[in-house]
């Protein structure tokens, strides 16, 4: 027998419960971003996942007991994500064998199109958006970029805005290959 069977008993009901309310699950490849506390003050996970042809990011509230210390931003993960009709619930996430960091995010090419020094960021142009704008405190490096620099964007779809997460020089993603 269990020593303390209640809390293995808790996140059962826990776990039947969300079924029930919010109905079948889905099971994704994502890559983990980061966790969060959100507006209610309820621990969060965001995550990228693979919809139909783009990357898309998914913001969810941790279900249960899950733990997410060993994960760093980028690792390949599997979830479980309940669509609910406030937020969506991730209940499980687990670390994949298979896969490699950022491999949900979308890559696309670009150019450093212009620089907003009074506003901290670059715009850079792509054939996937009009504009994709880079934080200079998030990607500082793109500070010494110039206009017409080639980079390379790995990013998830929040609507129709890519949101940034990776940047290099796009020669220095060909010679890495």
């Amino acid at each position: 027998g269990v020593a303390n069977p209640e809390p293995i008993l808790l996140e059962l009901a826990a776990d039947a419960e969300l079924e029930l309310f919010y109905g079948d699950p889905f099971r994704c490849d994502a890559s983990f971003i980061d966790t969060y506390v959100d507006h209610s003050g309820e621990p969060a996970v965001n995550l990228v996942v693979r919809s139909g042809v783009k990357a898309e990011e998914i913001r969810a509230r941790l279900h249960g007991q899950i733990s997410v210390q060993l994960l760093g931003p980028g690792s390949a993960v599997e979830a479980v994500i309940f669509d609910g009709p406030d937020a969506s619930i991730c209940s499980e996430i687990v670390a994949r064998s298979e896969g490699m960091p950022f491999d949900c995010l979308d890559r696309i090419i670009g150019t450093i199109d212009r620089h907003d020094e009074a506003n901290g960021r670059a715009s850079v142009n792509t054939e996937a958006t009009r504009f994709c704008t880079l934080s200079y405190r998030r990607f500082p490096e793109v500070k010494t970029w110039e206009p017409g620099t080639h980079v390379a964007i790995q990013g998830a779809w929040l609507g129709d805005h890519l949101k940034p997460y990776r940047v290099q020089l796009a020669d220095a993603l060909s010679t890495s290959s």
